[in-house]
């Protein structure tokens, strides 16, 4: 069948002549409006080769718990309270390669968030440059500013934490991953 040489069936019954009213059958060469933006540009489906713009979906990864688990390294003292020196991450291997293979195979991009301070943030993106984990972004927030703002991130497909405490928050954006588990 030639493209645009005739109206496609509808489906209503199975013989040609019972296809029905064609002025609300759509041609196939015709462009069909997907959304309308307010400032009145529109968006077109794929039509003989040209190219239709999207924004892949965005997915938050929370980094403690998800993705490595996160131990203070403590200094104590007899006579002091105790003070963190430093932090070990301890990398998990499986949810590392969920995100290899899905950046891979799936229009998708990963932003890792934490809710520790900033060297926990510098150290985990220190390590994932080293190894080709791809990623978008990796930064340390603040868990009760985050909650506040995420009704107005409107580009977020998912948010996956293993915290069940912090899952309450998300709404339905929020996906419980088992702490190291596939996702």
């Amino acid at each position: 069948m030639e493209p645009g040489s005739q109206e496609w069936p509808t489906g209503r019954s199975g013989d040609r002549d019972s296809i029905g009213d064609p002025s609300w059958v759509r041609k196939y060469n015709e462009p069909r409006v997907v959304s309308e933006c307010p400032s009145s540009s529109r968006v077109f489906n794929m039509q003989h080769g040209d190219l239709e713009t999207w924004t892949g979906h965005r997915i938050l990864v929370v980094l403690e718990g998800v993705l490595a688990t996160v131990v203070p390294v403590v200094e104590t003292h007899r006579w002091r309270s105790d003070k963190v020196t430093g932090w070990n991450l301890i990398w998990h291997d499986i949810p590392l390669k969920r995100i290899v293979y899905m950046v891979g195979h799936f229009d998708v991009t990963f932003e890792i968030i934490t809710f520790l301070p900033q060297e926990v943030a510098d150290l985990a993106a220190e390590w994932l440059n080293d190894i080709p984990i791809p990623y978008s972004a990796i930064e340390s927030v603040d868990y009760r500013q985050f909650c506040s703002r995420l009704k107005f991130r409107q580009d977020i497909q998912q948010i996956l934490d293993s915290d069940p405490d912090r899952m309450n928050n998300y709404g339905q954006l929020g996906k419980q991953v088992v702490m190291g588990g596939d996702f």
